[in-house]
């Protein structure tokens, strides 16, 4: 494993790679790079990191700037949003096209809950440097479910199960067209849904598999918001036969 820093503006943006077979480079490997969800950081996926590379792909986690409390990155979680967030992503997506070793044919992104959110916004924007696209339960409820809490009074439009987000928050989620994003994508994406998901329900990506060219959808019994045991070696294992399929 090796950890990188990247800049954005005043900020760094902190993260580690996982390589296949403790190769010192990601030369000839398909690559992932994972994103986290609201409020999270990248340690709460690291167990994937040798997962995938056990696999023969390389994976970078990494944390968004002020993407939470325990965040390794720079900034505020009150000035975080989706466009920050994708403001991140799409500079490590450039940062790692960047290494002399990198298959820049074989780079896929993916995320779960708002990161898979952030990663389907920058796959529809940087398709060309993109091989594929994974989601786990993505987001894409986020604009609907900020319209509703712009309504409320504040600060109670602010509370998230226990974040205090932030006003451009609930700003940029409103202007961005996620779905007519997701329409734009015409590359191959992947989508995983637990059925018992109660924060972003399966309808979602039954919604999303529709507006997508070309996607499948996996839907995983039982499984809630964030899987657990073996749902979660289950999505893993899907995830990894996905991108070495494509």
């Amino acid at each position: 494993m090796k950890d990188y820093v990247f800049r954005k503006g005043q900020l760094l943006i902190r993260g580690r790679m996982y390589l296949p077979h403790g190769e010192a480079d990601v030369s000839g490997y398909p690559l992932v790079i994972f994103c986290h969800g609201l409020g999270s950081n990248y340690r709460e996926l690291e167990h994937y990191g040798p997962f995938f590379a056990e696999r023969g792909i390389a994976c970078f986690l990494f944390d968004f700037c002020g993407g939470g409390a325990e965040s390794l990155s720079d900034g505020d979680f009150s000035e975080m949003s989706v466009q920050t967030e994708i403001d991140d992503l799409r500079i490590v997506l450039q940062e790692m096209k960047k290494l002399p070793t990198t298959d820049t044919g074989k780079i896929f992104l993916m995320g779960e809950s708002q990161g898979g959110y952030v990663a389907a916004a920058v796959a529809a924007e940087c398709a060309a440097d993109t091989a594929g696209l994974i989601l786990w339960y993505p987001a894409f409820n986020i604009q609907e479910d900020s319209r509703k809490r712009d309504a409320l009074p504040s600060p109670e439009r602010y509370d998230f199960f226990g974040f205090r987000l932030g006003e451009r928050y609930i700003r940029d989620a409103l202007r961005i067209p996620i779905w007519e994003k997701a329409a734009e994508y015409k590359k191959n994406v992947l989508i995983l849904h637990g059925d018992q998901d109660d924060m972003v329900p399966l309808a979602v990506s039954e919604k999303a598999v529709q507006r997508y060219p070309s996607a499948a959808l996996q839907v995983i019994p039982g499984g809630g918001h964030g899987f657990e045991g073996d749902d979660r070696w289950r999505a893993a294992q899907a995830a990894a036969d996905f991108i070495l399929s494509h």
